[in-house]
């Protein structure tokens, strides 16, 4: 395949939520609910499909006016199922009190924790939530104490790379646009040198919903 194709995909948007911790970054991962359509019982970060009223559109949208559509409705996505699966409130308002086979086309952001946003998993789509170093969720996946999507754990693998959330942010690496392909000898596979030291995973263990 010369370039990704997302023909035939569900639009979608996920949110990296990034704090620094005692022993260096933590991001929140949740863990979705078993009886979940798709990826039930894995280990996440909060997202899910965009829906038709994810538009940017009113006076609390401030500053999404020079964003591509896609972009800003991505965002918008990302920002209500942080909401919606944690009870986080990605904005510049003040913080909420707390108690408040499928394919894909998934944008991903990164976000700093609000100051005095409290995490809170909504016990239905997400029925545990925790903050943990990248480092540590992957050793919980690779001991089969956990279970990972390929994407996320690509994504948890570039993660580790950052000891804390101003590293993370400064990061200027390009957003690649990644699509990932079943090579010949048996791996699912993403391209090399777009960012991410996790590329490769055994067709046999991919776990598929």
């Amino acid at each position: 395949m010369s370039a990704p194709d997302p023909t035939g995909a569900t639009a979608a948007a996920t949110v990296i939520i990034a704090r620094d911790g005692a022993g260096g970054l933590e991001v929140l991962a949740i863990e979705r609910a078993s009886g979940m359509g798709f990826a039930g019982g894995a280990i996440a970060f909060p997202g899910g499909k965009v829906d038709a009223a994810d538009s940017p559109e009113g006076p609390c949208f401030a500053g999404f006016g020079g964003l591509d559509p896609t972009d800003a409705t991505g965002r918008v996505t990302a920002a209500r199922e942080a909401f919606e699966e944690a009870g986080i409130l990605l904005s510049a308002g003040p913080p909420v009190e707390a108690g408040l086979r499928r394919r894909f086309d998934t944008l991903f952001f990164v976000a700093a924790l609000p100051p005095g946003e409290v995490m809170l998993a909504d016990g239905h789509e997400a029925v545990k939530a925790h903050w943990a170093r990248p480092a540590d969720l992957l050793a919980e996946a690779d001991a089969g104490r956990s279970s990972l999507m390929f994407p996320t754990r690509c994504n948890i693998a570039r993660l580790a790379l950052f000891g804390t959330v101003e590293a993370l942010l400064a990061d200027r690496t390009p957003p690649p646009f990644v699509q990932p392909e079943v090579s010949g000898d048996g791996w699912l596979t993403i391209p090399e040198g777009v960012g991410y030291p996790y590329t490769r995973e055994r067709l046999e263990s991919v776990r598929r919903t």
